[in-house]
């Protein structure tokens, strides 16, 4: 394996998959621990999902910190003159400066949807964490859906902590009832087998998004015709 993709074991994460076969009970989505109260006040997962959410603040804050430091310049014209979809996956895999995400997030949701599905495809094997997020993140903004294939990435995918956590959080925002178990059970499981990681933000956050929506849905819903 090389370097690149060692990053991703930084920090083991690692679990065993039999592991998961612990039953937690169905979820009822009134459940009080569906809440954003019962998220970690700082963690990885929240800080993705933020920058989900409102992209363009960090997309000023690169514009602004561009303009002021040198680093990150090469980096910039390098995304600047990729001119496929190979040649900017690769980049991806280079960790680039955080000042240049927004850059190579732009230009990778200009190729929507091959992009997206491009990197659903890489996230079938290890990947290092910067891609891992900013595949997260560039998917979410193409406003691809493809709730069959994350749910597979999660159940049968590498078994690392962080990146299903992220996963659980994505398959959220577009995910339906039938995904709420496997949300659920992420949850409750990261909880119990790493009470000391914040792992369990991203299924939480998931659950949280399936939860709004349909709620959403119900009060846009036509009221029902009754009958006399």
């Amino acid at each position: 394996m090389n370097s690149d993709l060692e990053l991703e074991d930084d920090h083991d994460d690692s679990f065993e998959a039999h592991e998961l076969r612990i039953a937690y009970g169905n979820c009822d989505l009134s459940n009080s621990e569906i809440d954003s109260g019962s998220l970690h006040d700082i963690s990885a997962p929240r800080m993705i999902y933020s920058l989900l959410l409102t992209p363009e603040i960090e997309n000023y804050a690169g514009i602004f910190m561009n303009r002021l430091m040198t680093r990150g310049k090469e980096g910039a014209k390098q995304i600047d003159r990729a001119n496929t979809l190979d040649q900017l996956i690769a980049l991806m895999n280079k960790t680039p400066d955080p000042l240049n995400h927004s850059q190579l997030i732009s230009r990778m949701v200009d190729l929507c949807p091959r992009s997206a599905e491009r990197i659903l495809h890489e996230l079938e094997k290890p990947v290092n964490t910067t891609f891992l997020e900013l595949g997260i993140r560039i998917i979410h903004r193409c406003g691809y859906e493809d709730n069959d294939r994350v749910k597979t990435l999660i159940e049968k995918g590498p078994k690392r902590a962080y990146r299903i956590s992220l996963l659980c959080m994505l398959l959220g925002f577009t995910g339906t009832t039938e995904h709420i178990s496997l949300l659920w059970q992420y949850y409750r499981y990261f909880k119990d087998q790493f009470p000391s990681e914040t792992y369990s933000d991203g299924p939480l956050l998931g659950l949280i998004e399936i939860r709004e929506r349909l709620a959403e849905k119900s009060r846009q819903a036509p009221p029902k015709c009754i009958r006399m």
